[in-house]
């Protein structure tokens, strides 16, 4: 309970700064093997959690949920702020839902607009929460 609390302090205090760079976070239900086993890829590590990317991780694990994330590109400083500000929410979910590592799973980019000669753009990010077996 305490964990679902935070969750939602943390990701309220997103939604209240701004939504003019930042849109939503979204959690999504998972329907999938419940055993998972990928052939490895590129890995980083963000403020102490694994993200795979171009790949999946060559050992077993399971999917606790999916998580996207939206935000507007602007080219602005406030617009690349809400996105860090975004990330670390996103890598704090994943830790309180107890994630050993992140998958990246794609992103959607689509132009809506300019700014003078600076283009604005809808991004979607997806990423999967999963502990190792």
């Amino acid at each position: 309970m305490k964990n679902i609390i935070t969750i939602i302090i943390a990701v309220f205090s997103v939604f209240c700064t701004s939504c003019r760079s930042y849109t939503d976070i979204t959690e999504m239900t998972y329907r999938g093997p419940a055993v998972c086993r990928g052939q490895g890829g590129m890995v980083e590590e963000s403020t102490g959690i694994p993200i795979w990317s171009g790949g999946t991780p060559d050992r077993k694990y399971h999917v606790l949920c999916g998580i996207k994330f939206e935000w507007i590109e602007d080219g602005t400083e406030t617009a690349s702020k809400k996105y860090l500000e975004a990330v670390a929410t996103v890598i704090y979910i994943a830790r309180a839902k107890g994630a050993h590592a992140m998958i990246n799973i794609g992103l959607e980019s689509k132009t809506v607009g300019h700014r003078q000669t600076i283009p604005i753009k809808t991004n979607k990010q997806y990423f999967q929460l999963i502990q190792y077996l």
